[in-house]
């Protein structure tokens, strides 16, 4: 937060933040050079809120409707979280809906699932990541990382 790096390419959100200004303001960090960037938001069944139980504060109304917007694959996101700012969207630069790359499932989730059925509990996070990438760090070498079935299956 508040620092101003230009060669920013992707923002990941892991998960979503809870208003649409939040999520706007963080994922604007990508492409402040103008090049071509990315931004994720990460949202699982736990992050929906259900409607039966939602509280009417304020907060919690405008999390349901930001989380309704970020998860409606039918309309364009840009303009999705532009019309809760009360803005008018003039272009969409290609989110997924609009440029028919929506991913309901997580791209690895299969390799990631079976390194952790395999290998459970003999793995730190930091090993299967660096397995599932592939990588060259020396630690790789060291613990024989590159030997695991699964090893470079996400490079």
């Amino acid at each position: 937060m508040g620092v101003d790096k230009k060669n920013i390419r992707t923002v990941i959100h892991m998960e979503p933040p809870l208003t649409v200004e939040a999520y706007l303001q963080e994922s604007r960090r990508a492409g402040r050079d103008r090049d071509e960037a990315k931004a994720l938001l990460i949202v699982s069944a736990d992050d929906i809120p259900d409607v039966s139980q939602r509280d009417e504060q304020i907060t919690d109304l405008r999390y349901f409707e930001f989380i309704t917007a970020v998860t409606d694959n039918s309309r364009c996101r840009r303009e999705s979280l532009l019309s809760l700012l009360g803005a008018e969207s003039e272009s969409c630069f290609g989110c997924d809906v609009c440029d028919k790359t929506i991913q309901s499932k997580i791209h690895g989730q299969n390799e990631i699932l079976h390194l952790i059925k395999r290998y459970n509990l003999r793995l730190t996070i930091r090993e299967a990541a660096l397995t599932l990438a592939g990588s060259r760090y020396t630690d790789v070498f060291e613990k024989k990382l590159f030997t695991l079935k699964g090893y470079g299956t996400l490079s």
